[in-house]
């Protein structure tokens, strides 16, 4: 198996290619999340991955490492979802924010960038944001949950959650020849929302882009109008482009719920009634191993496939009411970075953790 955690670089020439279809949930909505628990199918268990977990996590330090822009700054509001890459020496951070919240008023969220030469003191870029909404086209209103990659001959590809009306979002592709941008944006969106009514109705938010043998998987984060709380979606594809979403067969529940596509990790009974969202695959031998995040905590689930998961035992690993959308970075040692945003201030700080599965 061999699973990556960047994205996979796509050409420059998909610009031009035709494919086949709200931003990241909102703290409001994020309390509404926290009471709202639904009735879901759980993943199929699975006898044979059974693993061990020891957990540890400490801050690398008090202050956070990326914070809110200053009053009347577009990124003055919140600073969320950092997605963390290194290359030619330096750590590249991209991240998405906007304004602070106004009920009365639609904000736009859009993406910027930062670097480091050492992953925890961060310069933003004076191009802020380097990449926004246009007010046409599927992506017409926001721009948000960044997923970057870069090739070996210095093209970047970003996977992106673009809104368009209705609150509706897709996942975007976008290429450039820096990582400041300018961004060149595929017209169509490589996946959409489901059809009305079914677990993934209002949002699909790209959480991570692997390649295997049999091809690309997107693990996504869906979540139904109506206020069922997020859950975990896979789709496939055989050329990054056209993608498919994981239909389970097992599932006999005809409902529209569930009519075209199903989670494969559905929100829990207990401690991950709010939300199941913003996974990470690990490899660990033979087995994927699934770090994903509920509000204010995180879990572990085990699977032989990539498909069909159990979520572990000793669930939370980590409890924290405000510990929102982490992004892990193996370190060299073997150890953990993990960014994350926290609740509390709206920024994003570092924690470093050790994860060993035996």
């Amino acid at each position: 198996m061999n699973v990556q955690r960047s994205t996979i670089p796509l050409l420059l020439a998909l610009l031009a290619a035709g494919c086949s279809g709200s931003s990241a949930p909102s703290e409001g909505d994020a309390a509404q999340e926290e009471r709202a628990v639904a009735e879901q199918p759980q993943s199929t268990a699975q006898d044979d991955v059974a693993l061990h977990i020891d957990a540890s996590f400490s801050l690398v330090q008090e202050d956070p490492v990326l914070a809110r822009g200053p009053e009347g700054e577009w990124d003055s509001g919140v600073v969320r979802f950092p997605y963390v890459l290194q290359h030619n020496e330096q750590f590249h951070m991209f991240y998405e924010a906007r304004l602070p919240f106004d009920p009365s008023e639609i904000l736009p969220v859009a993406i910027g960038y930062a670097t480091s030469t050492d992953g925890i003191n961060w310069t933003k870029s004076d191009l802020n944001p380097i990449f926004e909404a246009d007010g046409t086209g599927f992506d017409a209103l926001s721009v948000s949950r960044p997923l970057v990659s870069v090739d070996g001959d210095g093209n970047w590809t970003m996977h992106y959650a673009g809104e368009g009306e209705a609150n509706l979002v897709g996942v975007g592709l976008a290429t450039a020849s820096a990582p400041s941008g300018p961004w060149e944006r595929l017209e169509t969106p490589l996946l959409v929302d489901g059809p009305d009514g079914s677990w993934d109705d209002q949002m699909v938010l790209p959480d991570q882009i692997i390649q295997d043998e049999s091809g690309f998987r997107m693990y996504y984060s869906g979540r139904e109008a109506s206020g069922r709380p997020a859950m975990i979606g896979l789709a496939t594809s055989e050329d990054g482009v056209v993608w498919r979403k994981f239909n389970d067969p097992s599932n006999d529940d005809a409902s529209v719920l569930f009519a075209e596509s199903d989670p494969i990790i559905a929100a829990g009974p207990g401690w991950d009634s709010g939300a199941t969202w913003t996974p990470t695959i690990l490899e660990h031998d033979t087995r994927w191993i699934m770090v994903y995040n509920a509000f204010g905590s995180l879990g572990a689930a085990v699977s032989n496939d990539g498909v069909q998961w159990q979520k572990h035992e000793s669930n939370p690993l980590l409890r924290n009411a405000s510990f929102f959308h982490p992004f892990l970075l193996k370190q060299e040692d073997g150890s953990y970075w993990i960014y994350f945003r926290d609740l509390s201030d709206e920024a994003i700080y570092l924690l470093e953790a050790t994860l060993e599965f035996n």
